[in-house]
């Protein structure tokens, strides 16, 4: 394979791997920036360049075929939806763990360096660790690597051409703003708009309410992301705000996402090529127009149309 990214321990993306895998991110983002560079004007971002970089990359850190992309593109889209059938949803669950399992015998035979390899590897030490709780786990990194990454890049392009402020312009001579760019967009749009469920394991009182031993409790991150009580005119995008990366748009202690580090290396090296490369980036249609997604789990712009002098 690639020879540019190791695992251990179970695959966790670790400093060291992060700084080879910038590099393979950064050729990822040019090859993709130079598609858009020659597209039909105007070109959907969505389509020639938010959803195949973070699909790619995490494609190649999984250890899952690129050309495979079609199937699993959809298969996520059904189970992000809102609006499918429980039959529909099992149906999409099973085959998509029907085509991991496959590829977890094919890496068993034949690993490489990559996370499906790596936790065959931690399975071949501790037997424990069963082919289902691998798939499962392969599942959950395919949809959140590639689909919640492609709407935070989506997001943040589209808020920083809006008119009349088109912060577009003042971070581009200010490009030192991304990383305030990545991290306020995770707070302001929240991608996951769906709420997270947990189980109390013990009874505990929250803003007055109490809430007993069993009982469930949904968490809802887009509002903690605008608590008034945690971040001052929550409201509004600010890409100088101080404390915006305390969101919790990547959860919070033991369930903090692992690729939360992976996540933010590609939207700010897509931001900052983009700004650079194309310094007269606009939207194409007005910003009521640009669709969003519907009855789906995560939030952001189903189509973004922009143009460009080329």
């Amino acid at each position: 394979m690639r020879g540019w990214l190791k695992y251990n321990n179970g695959g966790y993306l670790r400093p060291a791997e992060l700084r080879l895998l910038a590099g393979r991110i950064q050729t990822i983002v040019d090859q993709h920036l130079d598609a858009l560079a020659v597209a039909p004007r105007p070109a959907d971002l969505m389509q020639t360049v938010a959803l195949p970089v973070p699909s790619l990359v995490i494609s190649e850190v999984l250890g899952v075929p690129f050309t495979d992309r079609d199937l699993y593109q959809r298969l996520t889209g059904e189970l992000l939806s809102l609006d499918r059938t429980r039959d529909q949803l099992l149906a999409a669950k099973a085959e998509m763990k029907s085509y991991l399992l496959r590829l977890i015998g094919i890496r068993r035979v034949e690993p490489d360096d990559d996370l499906l390899s790596g936790l065959l590897q931690a399975q071949s030490a501790n037997a424990t660790l069963s082919d289902d709780e691998i798939a499962a786990l392969a599942q959950l990194v395919l949809i959140a690597g590639h689909e919640t990454t492609a709407n935070v890049i989506g997001l943040a392009v589209l808020l920083l051409l809006l008119r009349p402020s088109r912060l577009w312009d003042t971070v581009r001579r200010r490009p030192e703003l991304v990383d305030g760019v990545v991290e306020e967009t995770l707070r302001y749009a929240t991608v996951l708009q769906f709420g997270l469920l947990r189980v109390a394991r013990e009874p505990l009182t929250i803003a007055g309410q109490s809430i007993a031993t069993g009982e469930r409790v949904v968490l809802h991150l887009p509002a903690a992301n605008r608590d008034p009580a945690r971040f001052t005119d929550p409201d509004h995008f600010d890409v100088q705000r101080p404390d915006a990366a305390r969101h919790l748009s990547f959860g919070h202690g033991p369930h903090h996402c692992i690729g939360d580090q992976l996540a933010r290396i590609e939207v700010r090296t897509v931001l900052t090529t983009m700004l650079h490369r194309f310094p007269d980036l606009r939207l194409a249609t007005g910003p009521d127009e640009v669709p969003t997604h519907t009855h789906r789990v995560v939030h952001g712009p189903a189509r973004l149309l922009v143009d460009f002098t080329p």
